[in-house]
């Protein structure tokens, strides 16, 4: 699967200290193989996806038809739910 990063997304990563981003970008990496892991759950009355990396939470669209993963939110747990 291609993955694709929204803007506010890269620009959330980039301000995230570095051994998490590191984490959350190896993360992000294999959902190319494994769009659905284990440990990945669907948000309520959304077709949104969330994975954990730490204390921060992946939240992305999976597009089957057009065989992509679009990643839209990479926050902290306390703050990630409130932007959707």
């Amino acid at each position: 699967m291609k993955i694709l990063i929204e803007e506010e997304a890269l620009k959330a990563l980039s301000k995230i200290p570095d051994p998490y981003a590191k984490n959350i970008t190896k993360k992000i990496k294999t959902l190319a193989g494994d769009p659905l892991p284990q440990k990945c759950k669907k948000l309520k009355g959304t077709n949104l996806f969330r994975i954990r990396s730490g204390n921060y939470r992946i939240i992305y669209n999976l597009e089957k038809k057009q065989n992509l993963i679009r990643v839209l939110v990479i926050l902290h747990r306390c703050k990630a739910y409130k932007n959707l």
